[in-house]
């Protein structure tokens, strides 16, 4: 069996050094900036839409590795494509357009 650090509760300090690096390089590859103050979850293997799970997504990881700024500019995102109840349409084009219009269950 490997060697794993995180197996019967047994995390390492190493864990937020992981975490940390692994958030660094999910932003290079994932999040885009609209302007200076929006940002955006795209899925390059998909045209670079945005998906709400995917924002959402982002906006959990941004709380959880303590980035304020970040969670604030994917936030303002997420305000401007807001459904009459409140809740995102579930997708967006590369060029701001809805494309899926309602929520997604799995972003609420």
């Amino acid at each position: 069996m490997k060697n794993n650090k995180f197996i019967n509760n047994n995390i390492s300090e190493d864990k937020d050094m992981y975490s940390k690096d692994y958030y660094e390089k999910w932003k290079q590859n994932f999040v885009v900036a609209v302007d200076s103050n929006k940002s955006k979850v795209i899925d390059p293997q998909r045209n670079n839409i945005t998906v709400s799970e995917g924002m959402g997504y982002g906006m959990l990881f941004a709380v959880t590795l303590n980035d304020s700024v970040e969670f604030d500019k994917l936030w303002n995102f997420t305000k401007s494509y807001l459904d009459e109840y409140g809740l995102m349409n579930w997708q967006i084009d590369e060029s701001g357009k809805v494309i899926g219009e309602g929520s997604a269950s799995d972003a609420d």
